[in-house]
């Protein structure tokens, strides 16, 4: 059984569309601002995505990918407020 790539970078830009369209949605919906928190979720939608296309699509090693996902996801959870233990 082969892996199809091309579906799968498929389905993460749609993913991306999807979830960018369905957010701007509900802040308009709710009728809510785009904070910080915000940005932080837009830049997770699209960045994570677009490194595993780059990843799926042979562009990058696996040392490289690692470093970015790593990188990305090490700012996002950083920058969680700090609650009771």
């Amino acid at each position: 059984m082969t892996i199809d790539y091309t579906t799968i970078q498929l389905i993460l830009a749609l993913f991306m569309i999807i979830a960018l369209v369905g957010f701007y949605w509900h802040r308009i919906k709710t009728d809510k601002a785009i904070g910080v928190r915000a940005i932080q979720f837009i830049t997770a939608l699209i960045v994570l995505p677009t490194i595993a296309i780059l990843g799926l699509a042979g562009d990058m090693d696996d040392a490289t990918l690692g470093a970015l996902f790593g990188a990305v996801i090490g700012y996002v959870l950083s920058r969680l407020p700090e609650g009771p233990n």
